[in-house]
């Protein structure tokens, strides 16, 4: 398995110069920040070594990429650019959120001096504008609402992270017999575990009391955004300290936050409360209370709300390629239509449309799609490659002959055209032609290549045949 260090290329295009997260110091996920050939910074997410052959730890973030992917864009949430694998791992492309003049760039950072209310509330204003936003995409509850996950651009507003632990609203659990997926570790990481059939997740000190027994819904992301505001408007202090995941257990469960000298109090009391029926129960209804102390104490409008970001052809294609990479056949097809709806032109998503036409069998439409491709690429080999493959699962044997000579044409030395030129003639019964392909090919291509081997010996049988076919019968 590979192991990324700083400076190294990540599929040879992603260079790495910061390496955030890893064992000992987040849940399962480890972050590399690179540079792309741009020059542009994305940060790249991805499992930790420990955990790619973990079938239940792939499941997990598998969600966390579904959950981003279906996100799409919003101001006040990080954004994910695509989903793809890498050296056969999974990775989520994402928005690297840089530090402030200061080195700030979490909420954590910015805790860690006293913070002014204006502040505090504009946040915590668009906080719920994001939190209301992925309810309404079904990305809900978090579950992992805390002040690492709270990002702060250097401009100033709020950037919600790590849908790790995300549950959607239409999910229904199907644990069965998993094992125990991680141990409880540090207090202050995220965790996962499965046990006697539910998902129990989260970290400790922000956890609701019913998140302990799984039993979470968005008024467990609002406990938890309850103890961040507390953290807020109190230099950063807890509501509770403890060691140990049992005490963290008994205070969310029984004992009541102390007493601070806060406009926001009561709201954080109501946010804290033991029964979710009593506390806000969605974040609208805790927006709108933040508003009112706002509009009432500093003394000028409130933050507006965002705007609704339409997605641009290359986003929805980008979207698609995310879809397919999770295997999300029929959603990552609808993401490259509507590409192609918004800029016809856009070869790149015709090429990834024809991919996954042919693997679902829809031939005739996948080789329409690069038919249409090669008019705006009409020198494209990968193209061509492509529409070969899809004539050949149709059947159309001769038209996708006929695709990779156009192939060999304008590249002589794609050795691969050559094999499969030599493979389909024989095929269909033309020796001649099958035996001066796969000439052609071993001239080309290491003899101790497996695909070598193979064409070595057929060249030997179809030699024999044709010798076969010349001699006079008696």
């Amino acid at each position: 398995m590979v192991k990324y260090k700083v400076g190294d290329l990540i599929e040879d295009k992603y260079k790495v110069f910061r390496i955030l997260g890893g064992p000992g110091k987040s849940g399962q996920g480890i972050v590399y920040v690179c540079t792309d050939e741009a020059n542009k910074i994305i940060a790249l997410k991805t499992l930790q070594n420990k955990y790619t052959n973990s079938k239940e730890m792939k499941h997990s973030f598998k969600r966390e990429a579904l959950a981003w992917v279906q996100l799409e864009q919003h101001p006040y949430i990080v954004r994910a650019h695509f989903v793809k694998k890498i050296d056969d791992r999974p990775f989520i492309a994402i928005d690297y959120i840089g530090p402030d003049k200061k080195g700030r760039n979490t909420l954590k950072h910015h805790m860690e001096n006293p913070l002014n209310l204006k502040d505090v509330l504009k946040w915590s204003i668009q906080f719920c504008y994001a939190m209301e936003y992925a309810e309404s995409k079904g990305i809900s509850p978090h579950r992992d609402i805390k002040p690492d996950n709270i990002m702060i651009t250097a401009n100033g507003d709020v950037k919600i992270t790590d849908f790790g632990l995300v549950k959607f609203l239409d999910e229904k659990e199907s644990i069965g017999d998993w094992r125990k997926l991680a141990e409880m570790g540090e207090i202050g990481l995220s965790f996962l575990r499965f046990s006697e059939g539910i998902v129990v997740g989260g970290t400790v000190p922000w956890m609701s009391p019913e998140q302990f027994d799984a039993n979470t819904d968005v008024r467990s992301d609002i406990y938890s955004y309850g103890i961040v505001l507390y953290q807020m408007v109190n230099n950063g202090e807890l509501p509770f300290h403890y060691n140990t995941v049992e005490a963290y257990f008994k205070a969310h469960k029984e004992e009541l936050p102390q007493e601070i000298d806060s406009k926001l109090f009561p709201i954080i009391k109501k946010c804290l409360e033991k029964d979710p029926d009593y506390r806000y129960q969605n974040f609208k209804e805790l927006r709108i209370d933040l508003e009112k102390i706002y509009h009432s104490e500093v003394g000028k409008k409130i933050p507006k709300p965002p705007k609704e970001e339409i997605l641009k052809a290359e986003e929805h294609n980008n979207k698609g390629v995310s879809f397919a990479t999770l295997d999300f056949k029929d959603e990552a097809i609808k993401e490259f239509r509507k590409a192609l709806q918004l800029k016809p032109e856009f070869s790149n998503a015709r090429i990834n449309l024809g991919l996954l036409l042919t693997t679902k069998g829809s031939y005739d439409e996948a080789i329409s799609e690069f038919r249409e491709a090669l008019k705006l690429k009409s020198s494209s080999l990968k193209i061509r490659r492509n529409l070969a493959k899809a004539l050949e699962a149709k059947g159309d044997i001769n038209d996708a002959i006929e695709e990779y000579r156009i192939i060999i044409r304008e590249a002589p030395y794609y050795i691969n055209a050559h094999y499969h030129l030599a493979r389909l003639c024989d095929n269909i019964g033309r020796i001649d032609d099958a035996i001066t392909y796969f000439e052609n090919f071993l001239n080309f291509t290491p003899k101790h290549t497996e695909r070598a081997k193979f064409a070595k010996k057929k060249l030997k049988k179809l030699k024999k045949l044709k010798k076969q076919k010349k001699q006079p019968s008696n």
